[in-house]
């Protein structure tokens, strides 16, 4: 027998926080805005748009499910090896996380299940190392504020003497702000058209509220990025 209602479970976690990372991530933004005046260069007025596909190896709040993603990026650069970037982009995640689970004497699993969309929004500055003439190899440093959509339940499932209960309910997940670096190679495909390789990291700046039945927590986005994307000019 299957009863499906709505009730109150613990929430059972304790985050792993990626605290080597982010300083590593803090010290990268921090030397390539220092390194801004060494490349003020000649002016150099160019404009670009890149669509970028992401795959996120995501972070240990949710066992690292896999999550994919698109960006968009209006670039300018006015200077030779200097240039910024507008963004905005979608992301999606499939949850499917066992966080507890005890046999004795009933069962009881609690699990993560869902689905949850970002949008994040923000700019970059990019800067340029073209010194290669079959490529180019370009570091950015950006910010983003994302907001969320969740679909996100915490799912309890107890068999007691073949009933079988299902509990859910729904997480209140809020807003929060990341930083990201990455690095990546542009290789021209035709005078108006290039293709882009790269890894990223993004780490959380302010993380957004976690809530599940007034119980508080903390919702982390901190993820390995693996970017490909093309590029056009005008």
């Amino acid at each position: 027998m299957v009863n499906l209602k709505t009730k109150s479970s613990l929430r059972i976690y304790k985050p792993v926080k990626h605290c080597s990372f982010r300083f590593i991530s803090l010290v990268t933004i921090t030397c390539l805005l220092a390194a801004l005046p060494s490349y003020a260069q000649e002016e150099h007025q160019n404009i670009e748009i890149m669509g970028t596909l992401q795959s996120y190896i995501f972070n240990q709040h949710y066992d690292y499910s896999p999550g994919f993603g698109a960006e968009a990026q209006v670039r300018f650069w006015p200077r030779g090896n200097l240039g910024f970037a507008f963004t905005t982009g979608l992301s999606f995640f499939t949850i499917n996380q066992l966080i507890a689970t005890t046999d004795d004497p009933i069962t009881i699993d609690v699990a993560k299940e869902g689905t949850l969309l970002f949008f994040p929004i923000g700019g970059s500055i990019l800067l340029s190392d073209n010194s290669n003439q079959n490529a180019e190899l370009i570091f950015e440093a950006g910010v983003r504020y994302v907001f969320v959509n969740s679909n996100l339940e915490e799912v309890t499932t107890t068999t007691d003497s073949g009933t079988v209960t299902i509990d859910k309910i729904e997480y209140d997940i809020g807003n929060g702000i990341i930083g990201l670096v990455s690095a990546y190679v542009v290789t021209e495909l035709s005078q108006k058209l290039s293709l882009s390789l790269g890894l990223g990291y993004q780490f959380d700046i302010s993380k957004g509220k976690e809530v599940v039945l007034a119980f508080p927590g903390e919702h982390e986005l901190s993820s390995f990025l693996i970017r490909a994307g093309l590029i056009t000019n005008f």
